[in-house]
């Protein structure tokens, strides 16, 4: 009897279990089941964007479960809906894919996701609401404009981006010439 605990009545101790939070252990497992995971993806992928100048409102993100590897890790793929049309930042998330999916794996190698699981890559989509006449207009305007800037052979008088696009470009061009 020295060593035994006493404890509170039935009532107060189911009380007590639901005011508890849920322990780390239990917090980190619910992490690992499909819901978490996509949710940790698509958070990663929602900073990229972020970082590349993408105004949150113009892109839903969906993380989907695409299938399982041989090792038994599954494949999660990052869906993004162009669902509201920005000239200059819509063009910058078409272009800059390449980019974005790359600065986005190497966010993803910094985390414990890739020890669970494989990236599958990023994969766009425009809404209907952005299939009009007005931004089909814009863009072939944009591809116009930058076939003639790359035909010029002079410099351009001003930087093609904004400075955050540049930053990120400048980056991943010297770890693609320094790697090799």
């Amino acid at each position: 009897m020295i060593f035994s605990k006493r404890s509170a009545p039935p009532d107060k101790q189911k009380a007590k279990k639901a005011a508890t939070p849920d322990s780390a252990l239990t917090q980190y497992s619910s992490q690992l089941s499909g819901e978490g995971l996509e949710r940790e993806y698509e958070e990663v992928v929602r900073v990229q964007l972020s970082r590349l100048g993408i105004p949150p409102e113009t892109v839903d993100i969906e993380v989907r479960p695409a299938g399982t590897m041989k090792d038994g890790r599954a494949v999660y793929l990052g869906m993004l809906r162009l669902v509201k049309w920005n000239a200059r930042t819509s063009l910058r998330l078409l272009v800059a894919l390449p980019v974005l999916e790359a600065k986005t794996r190497q966010s993803l190698d910094t985390t414990w996701l890739m020890d669970v699981s494989h990236f599958g890559g990023l994969w766009v989509h425009a809404s209907g609401g952005v299939r009009t006449d007005a931004v089909l207009g814009d863009i072939r305007g944009a591809i116009t404009q930058l076939e003639l800037m790359s035909s010029q052979s002079e410099p351009p008088s001003e930087p093609r981006w904004s400075a955050s696009v540049q930053a990120v470009l400048n980056e991943l061009e010297g770890e693609q010439s320094g790697g090799q």
